[in-house]
């Protein structure tokens, strides 16, 4: 459990990470009025965009950070500390979930409760 659990962390990060930076997380619409002879036509256009497009490199920097949180329970596990730094990474990564709440906080959130859950069990 323990080791499925940290992976399911990590891998949920990547996930996520990979959704905020390329899939639609903003949305811009622009509207258009033009009054012909006799007509009067309107148009409407949207468009949705990820973070990489919007912010650029700043956004690659913001989301690194979960993902390597996450990352760190996978390499201590092999130096016998896992317990302890999994839940050092769980209060880490709980902390940026609820710092970023209003906007992209929540979407870390069942990594931060897998990594809780992987500190709670006994054992290394």
């Amino acid at each position: 459990m323990r080791v499925a659990g940290t992976w399911f962390a990590f891998v949920w990060t990547i996930g996520v990470a990979g959704f905020l930076l390329f899939g639609p997380v903003y949305r811009s619409v622009s509207s258009g009025v033009q009054l012909g002879h006799n007509a009067l036509t309107a148009e409407t256009t949207s468009r949705s965009t990820g973070l990489a497009a919007k912010e650029g490199l700043w956004a690659f920097v913001l989301v690194s950070f979960p993902v390597l949180i996450a990352a760190t329970p996978l390499v201590a596990a092999h130096r016998g500390r896992s317990r302890g730094v999994t839940a050092g990474a769980a209060g880490l990564l709980g902390a940026f979930a609820l710092l970023g709440a209003a906007s992209i906080g929540l979407f870390y959130a069942p990594a931060v409760l897998a990594l809780v859950a992987v500190a709670a069990v006994p054992g290394r």
